[in-house]
């Protein structure tokens, strides 16, 4: 689950399939990439974001440089954190054996593994909730990329579901967390503004020669 202070950072829904889909619900001074498929794979038939091709590469960094993914990010976070993703991934039986999430915030000259699953030969459509510790203090933006591979046919697919569908449910991807600093980050930093502006103070109205008073000690003590 989010954090306690967590929110909603962005949802993107899992229909309809296309080329691509905006997200959702973006937070107030954010901004939001489309879901898209990465150059090495083809749209696959189906109602939800279904793709297929998910045939070429060994492991996550071969299919990656071929371009088997599928990509979304947020823009706009101020030392800002994401908290965790909820995200439904459904495979076919030929589709990838293994699928995994990488992060980048330098549009991914580098990247991090956040998460890496095993379908083990299952079929059905699968609910994550991953924590991403990794990712606070940034200011600036985050690329995900889904990448699977070891299908067995060029036909088999990977898709985006929608989470709690049967109860009317809108979203297959989420993003929680805080786009700005912690409150109590923000409050340490506030607060260590005052204690500069208060010495300030001091110093420009103390007379040369006068003590300071055990009051005004006791306050730079505090700071």
């Amino acid at each position: 689950a989010a954090s306690a202070q967590a929110s909603v950072l962005a949802d993107w829904a899992a229909a309809p399939n296309g080329t691509s889909i905006a997200a959702m619900g973006v937070a107030a001074g954010l901004t939001a990439d489309d879901l898209t498929r990465g150059p090495g794979l083809n749209q696959a038939g189906g109602a939800t974001f279904n793709s297929n091709s998910w045939d070429a590469g060994a492991d996550a960094a071969s299919a990656l440089a071929n371009g088997n993914y599928l990509s979304w990010g947020i823009n706009g976070l101020v030392a800002g954190e994401i908290s965790d993703m909820e995200i439904r991934i459904d495979v076919s039986g030929t589709g990838p054996d293994f699928y995994e999430i990488f992060a980048s915030t330098d549009g991914f000259s580098t990247s991090n593994s956040i998460f890496f699953f095993d379908t083990a030969g299952n079929t059905q459509g699968v609910d994550h909730n991953i924590l991403t510790p990794s990712l606070s203090n940034i200011t600036g933006g985050v690329e995900f990329r889904l990448v699977g591979w070891g299908a067995t046919s060029p036909n088999g697919t990977m898709d985006i579901e929608t989470i709690d569908f049967a109860n009317g449910g809108t979203y297959g991807i989420r993003l929680n967390g805080n786009p700005l600093p912690p409150p109590a980050s923000a409050a340490l930093l506030g607060l260590g503004g005052l204690g500069a502006a208060r010495r300030r103070r001091e110093a420009g109205g103390k007379r040369p020669g006068s003590p300071r008073t055990s009051e005004a000690h006791a306050e730079r003590d505090l700071i």
